[in-house]
C-alpha cells in the first residue's frame, strides 16, 4: 500500500500496474488515482478566468490563462488571424530529450486563444462564457450552443432563459434541470422530454402541469402521480408557496429522497420478476 504524497491517502500498485509502467518506461505514481485524475483536469480550466490584454493587439479581454504565469494569449480575432505565422513556434525534435520537456517549451512558447468562444463574432455579449458558439447576453455557460439569455449552465443547445441547468436541448425558461429536451416552463426537471409548466419531476413525457411526479405519460394536473381537476391543482399547487427558495429547497430534498426509495422497489421487484422467470 503505498501514501499518496498530495492527500496522504493509502492506494495500491498492482503488480499488473508496475508491469505497465516497466513497459513504458515510467516510474511508479506518487499520488492516488483521484488526485492523479485532479492533476489532469487542471490542464483544462473552463471556470476561473482573467482580465488581460490580448499579447498582439493590446486589447482588454477575458482569458482562462493567468497573466502573471502564462505569455503569447490571444484575443479571438488574434488568433484566428493572419497576423502571426504559427510556422514560427515550430521546435525540431530532440530524440535525446524526454518528450514532455519538449512538449511542455512547444506549449509555452506557442500563441494561446484566450477563451474557447466566438464572443464579438458568432455570439453577443457573451464574454464570461467557455467553449460555446452562436449565442447572445450568456453568463458563465460552458460548451454550449445557439442559446440566449442564459447562465451558470452546462451543454445547452438551442434554448433561451435557462439558469442552473445541465444538459437541456431546445427548450426555454428552464430552472435547474438535467438532461431534459424540448421543454418550457419548468423548474427541477431530470431526463424529461417534452413538457411544460411541471416542477419537481423525472422520466416525463408529454405532461403538463405536473407536481412531484415521475414516470408519467402525457399526463396534465397531477400532484405526487395523482390526478387533480384543473381547478384542485391550482389551489394545492399554492399551498406550497414555490416562491419561497426555502419551501422549493425542503420539498426537493422530500422529493427526491421519495423518489430515490422508489427506485430502490422498482429495482428490487425487477430483480424479483427475473428471478421467477429464471426458475420458472
Amino acid at each position: 500500500m503505498q501514501t499518496c504524497i498530495k492527500c496522504k491517502n493509502g492506494f495500491e500498485i498492482t503488480e499488473q500496474d508496475s508491469l505497465y509502467y516497466a513497459k513504458v518506461t515510467a516510474p511508479d505514481p506518487t499520488s492516488c488515482p483521484p488526485c492523479r485524475d485532479r492533476a489532469r483536469l487542471v490542464f483544462r480550466n473552463e471556470r476561473y478566468y482573467y482580465p488581460r490584454t490580448c499579447d498582439l493587439c493590446g486589447k482588454s479581454m477575458i482569458a482562462v490563462y493567468d497573466p502573471q504565469y502564462i505569455n503569447n494569449v490571444y484575443c479571438h480575432a488574434c488568433w484566428w488571424s493572419e497576423k502571426w505565422d504559427s510556422k514560427k513556434f515550430g521546435l525540431s525534435f530532440d530524440f535525446n530529450r524526454p518528450f514532455f520537456d519538449q512538449y511542455k517549451e512547444l506549449l509555452i512558447s506557442v500563441p494561446k486563444l484566450a477563451m474557447m468562444n466566438d464572443n464579438g463574432t458568432g455570439s453577443e455579449n457573451c464574454e464570461y462564457t467557455y467553449d460555446i458558439s452562436r449565442g447572445k447576453n450568456c453568463y458563465l455557460v460552458l460548451s454550449s450552443w445557439f442559446m440566449q439569455d442564459c447562465m451558470y449552465s452546462f451543454q445547452l443547445n438551442r434554448v433561451k432563459d435557462c439558469t442552473d441547468c445541465y444538459f437541456v436541448i431546445e427548450s426555454e425558461l428552464m430552472y435547474n434541470c438535467v438532461n431534459c429536451e424540448k421543454c418550457y416552463n419548468c423548474q427541477e426537471l431530470t431526463q424529461c422530454t417534452e413538457s411544460r409548466d411541471c416542477v419537481f419531476g423525472f422520466n416525463l413525457t408529454g405532461c403538463s402541469d405536473c407536481l412531484f411526479c415521475a414516470g408519467l405519460r402525457h399526463k396534465q394536473y397531477h400532484i405526487w402521480n395523482k390526478s387533480y381537476s384543473k381547478e384542485e391543482y391550482f389551489k394545492k399547487k399554492q399551498e406550497f408557496e414555490l416562491g419561497s427558495w426555502e419551501n422549493v429547497k425542503d420539498l426537493g430534498l422530500n422529493f427526491r429522497s421519495s423518489f430515490q426509495l422508489s427506485l430502490v422497489a422498482l429495482q428490487i421487484s425487477k430483480i424479483a420478476k427475473n428471478a421467477r422467470e429464471t426458475t420458472s
